[in-house]
């Protein structure tokens, strides 16, 4: 478009020189012999045009200028507000995905920590009854992992409980929990806490309810379940 400006001015001047000399044909040496402040206000209303021409000519071509100025500044700025977006995208992708990785981290720690925790199966309760004292016993076997430092305990008063610690307990080990009431009394229901540290070195305690079922006068029973916090 500036070069279209520009053949199109130099096309007019042209013209309109030719014009002028055309006009002026056998008059030019009437120019020497005229005052000097006249020949000046001659040229100037001659050239005066010719300056106006390329005055608008300029401002046309500015206007052009300016309008792809303008159109690129808008393009620029459309690019912009795209490449928002797309990274306003790319995050959210991003932050999904962080999310979706810590929740599997977090679901894999949770089965790695109950992995190492020991799990501990209680199998009847036996008894054996002399002189009007009960003494009873149970095995306990672990179905988890090795677990070291177990300590057995009741809430009741008991005359024996053994054992009642046990250094290291192996997976798949039976251990026979033997235990008497104070006085050979059978209160209704007792508690046993087995506390530990896990294969990870986390200190951990489970719980279980032991519940007298029958109670003939001379020989009780009990079960034994797991409480669950």
């Amino acid at each position: 478009m500036n070069r279209i400006l520009t053949i199109v001015g130099l096309i007019l001047t042209l013209i309109y020189v030719v014009g002028i000399l055309l006009i002026l044909d056998g008059r030019l040496n009437q120019l020497f012999t005229m005052p000097l402040n006249e020949v000046g206000d001659f040229f100037a209303g001659i050239f005066g045009p010719v300056a106006f021409l390329w005055l608008i000519l300029g401002f046309l071509q500015q206007g052009k200028e300016l309008q792809q100025s303008t159109k690129a500044l808008e393009l620029q700025a459309t690019e912009l507000n795209n490449s928002v977006e797309q990274q306003r995208e790319l995050v959210e992708v991003t932050r999904s995905q962080v999310e979706a990785e810590r929740e599997a981290l977090n679901i894999e720690r949770e089965r790695q920590s109950k992995a190492a925790k020991p799990n501990f199966i209680f199998h009847g309760v036996g008894g054996s009854h002399s002189a009007g004292k009960s003494k009873f016993f149970t095995t306990i076997k672990n179905t988890g992992s090795t677990s070291t430092h177990v300590a057995i305990t009741s809430n009741v008063v008991m005359d024996s409980l053994h054992p009642s610690e046990v250094p290291a307990w192996e997976t798949n080990r039976d251990i026979r929990l033997e235990f008497k009431f104070e006085d050979g009394g059978a209160p209704e229901e007792a508690i046993f806490k087995l506390n530990y540290t896990d294969a990870f070195g986390n200190v951990g305690c489970s719980e279980y309810k032991v519940v007298k079922k029958q109670d003939d006068g001379r020989h009780p029973s009990f079960n034994i379940v797991p409480i669950y916090s």
